[in-house]
């Protein structure tokens, strides 16, 4: 009899319980953790871009975890994933930084960029825009041509 009000209290306990502190924030935009569908602008002129003189978008998916690692993939020839970290920096506000290395066409490795995001969510955690610089680097490490910069927005995925 003892096992079962036991049972009965955890099961009581169980039903009336509060959302765990996580899932809040998340309601609340107080968390990039998950995962984002990216669509980045960038800017006319851009290596990545088609010739031409309008600004093109690329496809992006971005994971953060919980504790604040980042893995991203962008839809670019001859770079790889790019590997990171985020912080919340404010309200609804994160930064993100990660670097991608890049390569030639023959596949030999010829630099890194390391790309800064700043990122606003809005107030239910299910969609943010900021900004975001590029900076590419030389295989010794040292900036090598013209940061460039653009806009972003970001839409969680759900299941």
């Amino acid at each position: 009899m003892r096992k079962l009000g036991l049972l009965l209290v955890t099961v009581v306990i169980l039903v009336n319980a509060s959302p765990a502190p996580a899932e809040e924030q998340y309601r609340r935009g107080q968390t990039v953790t998950g995962t984002w569908d990216v669509t980045f602008r960038l800017p006319a002129g851009s290596s990545i871009c088609p010739p031409g003189p309008d600004d093109c978008f690329l496809p992006a998916l971005a994971t953060a975890t919980s504790d604040g690692t980042l893995i991203q993939t962008a839809a670019v020839p001859n770079i790889s994933e790019g590997h990171g970290v985020w912080i919340r920096t404010g309200l609804r506000t994160f930064s993100l930084r990660s670097k991608y290395f890049r390569y030639d066409a023959g596949g030999a490795l010829i630099g890194s960029s390391v790309a800064s995001t700043i990122v606003t969510l809005g107030a239910d955690g299910m969609s943010g825009s900021g900004s975001y610089e590029i900076q590419p680097l030389g295989l010794d490490g040292l900036p090598l041509g013209t940061p460039f910069s653009g806009s972003a927005v970001f839409e969680r995925m759900v299941p």
